[in-house]
Parts: C-alpha cells; structure tokens; sequence
C-alpha cells in the first residue's frame, strides 16, 4: 500500500501534452425535445380517458347508492360529464393527430 500522508510533491511535468481528441471534448447531439413531448402528450391522453370513464363510473355508482336522488343526479351529471367530454375529445384529438401528421 502507497503512504498517502507523505510531503513529497507530485511532478506532473512527464505526462506530456494531452492528445488532439482528448482536447474536443464528449461528443454532443443535437437536443431533440420529441420523445419526451410525445411521452407526455400520451400520458395527459391516458390520464383524461381514465379520469372520464371514472366520472361515468362514479355516476353509475351514484345512480345505484341514492336511487332517491335520481332527479337530482340528472341535473348535476350533465354539468361535470359535459365539459369533461369535450376536454376528453380535443386531448385524443389533438394527440391522434399529432401522431398522423407525423406518420406513426
């Protein structure tokens, strides 16, 4: 094992000149921001279409627990379900698409 706690200075004037490729540097591509666009567009997709069919689910589930409320429900499902279903249609929409313009 090598004493590490010695004084004794380190000469660095033997290890030469570095060479020419070790001077350029890593090699960089160019930023290409697609897949991650294209992961996340598919990941608000899925998160809209689960979120819709747990609404339709949730209101399924109502309709069974408070058979008495039934008027009441058929007032206030269509003011979630409606602008949920439009949300829900330009999202698919735009992320169907956004892959047919590329060729997918």
């Amino acid at each position: 094992m090598q004493d590490v706690t010695s004084e004794t200075p380190v000469d660095f004037s033997q290890r030469g000149q570095p060479s020419k490729d070790a001077r350029r540097g890593p090699e960089s591509a160019e930023y290409d921001p697609e897949p991650q666009r294209e992961k996340l567009r598919g990941q608000i997709a899925v998160g809209l279409v689960v979120l819709f069919a747990l609404a339709i689910a949730a209101s399924f589930l109502l309709f069974w627990w408070f058979p008495d409320k039934t008027a009441d429900l058929k007032d206030f499902l269509p003011l979630v379900l409606t602008p949920l279903t439009s949300v829900v249609s330009a999202v698919v929409g735009f992320y169907y698409g956004a892959q047919t313009r590329r060729g997918d």
